[in-house]
C-alpha cells in the first residue's frame, strides 16, 4: 500500500462518519477489522462495527467535525498515525475533544484502528 491510498482511505473513513454513510463506512473495513474506541469499547469484526455505526448514528447523535491536524504514514507497518479534533452531538449534548488514531491496513482495507483521546492538563500556579 502506498501513502496516498492510505490517506485516501483514512479521509473516506472520517467522511463516512460526517455523512452518516454506512455503505461507505463498511466498504473501507476488512472483514476481520478490530476497532478500539477511545472510550475502551472494542468492535472485533465488520459485523460488530456495522452495529456500532448504526447504533451511534441515531437521532440526537451526529459527527459535526473531524479535522485531521497532523498525519504520518509508516510504510513498513502500513500504518497511518493521526492527530485530530472531533466535534459531535451525542444524546443532544455537544462534545469537542482532541485525539489520535493509529490505523493499520490489510488488503487495502482498515484492519486495525485504535483511537486515543487527548486531554489538556490544566496547570494552576502555586499559592
Amino acid at each position: 500500500m502506498n501513502e496516498k491510498l492510505a490517506y485516501t482511505i483514512t479521509e473516506n473513513y472520517f467522511d463516512s462518519w460526517l455523512k452518516q454513510d454506512k455503505k461507505e463506512f463498511l466498504s473501507l473495513l476488512h472483514d476481520d477489522v478490530m476497532i478500539q474506541e477511545c472510550t475502551g469499547d472494542v468492535y472485533n469484526n465488520k459485523s460488530m462495527a456495522r452495529k456500532w455505526f448504526e447504533g451511534w448514528n441515531v437521532v440526537g447523535n451526529k459527527v459535526l467535525r473531524w479535522d485531521i491536524n497532523n498525519k504520518f504514514y509508516d510504510y513498513g507497518k502500513e500504518t497511518v498515525v493521526l492527530e485530530w479534533e472531533f466535534e459531535c452531538l451525542y444524546a443532544y449534548e455537544k462534545y469537542v475533544f482532541q485525539g489520535a488514531s493509529t490505523i493499520c491496513f490489510k488488503e487495502n482495507l482498515i484492519y486495525k484502528l485504535n483511537e486515543y483521546q487527548m486531554n489538556i492538563e490544566k496547570k494552576y500556579p502555586y499559592q
